[in-house]
């Protein structure tokens, strides 16, 4: 639904006799983007319905004219281009694709970290005070359970954020720390 550029089709069946009835989904669609189709219920027309032949498509030329659309629209950045020197597949296959690609496990390191960053500056700035390790700790934990990660995994970064996240705040000059040091004595 979210590909959808100029129309969708969303068919549901309101069928008493079959007590079936659309989903709450449709029935939120508002009526004047609705068309509600009459009832077929002569076994001739369905047949031909459900059985008449599908035009053919000539897909590699219906590709070519999507890539071409896409490449046109394209805003080449250094990365892109610096894949496109590499391999104009992988540049295709990346940028005007947009081929699905796993996240690598070291980002989900990053995206703890940050995950307890928030956290922390979040409580320095409602509470006035660092918040309590074993808060900030179930802050990255549970953004870690989250990520598409082994069990171990999981484990071993918790272990490398949570020690970065202390060596961090540790540092005498970490504005976190010393903000609340601040609102402390307030």
């Amino acid at each position: 639904m979210t590909r959808a550029k100029r129309y969708l089709t969303i068919c549901a069946t309101d069928n008493d006799d079959m007590r079936s009835k659309p989903s709450t989904f449709a029935a939120e669609i508002p009526e004047d983007q609705t068309t509600l189709l009459p009832l077929v219920d002569n076994i001739e027309t369905i047949i031909v319905m459900t059985t008449a032949p599908v035009p053919p498509i000539d897909w590699l030329a219906a590709t070519r004219a999507e890539l071409e659309q896409r490449a046109a629209k394209y805003t080449l950045s250094v990365t892109a281009l610096n894949t496109w020197l590499a391999s104009p597949r992988q540049f295709m296959e990346k940028y005007l694709i947009r081929q699905p690609a796993g996240k690598m496990a070291s980002a989900s390191f990053g995206t703890a970290v940050h995950a307890g960053l928030s956290f922390i500056g979040e409580y320095v700035n409602e509470h006035g005070t660092l918040p309590s390790p074993e808060l900030w700790h179930e802050a990255v934990r549970k953004v870690l359970f989250h990520e598409i990660l082994t069990r171990r995994e999981q484990d071993e970064f918790l272990v490398l954020t949570i020690k970065t996240l202390e060596e961090y705040l540790a540092k005498t000059d970490c504005p976190l720390a010393e903000r609340a040091k601040v609102e402390e004595k307030f």
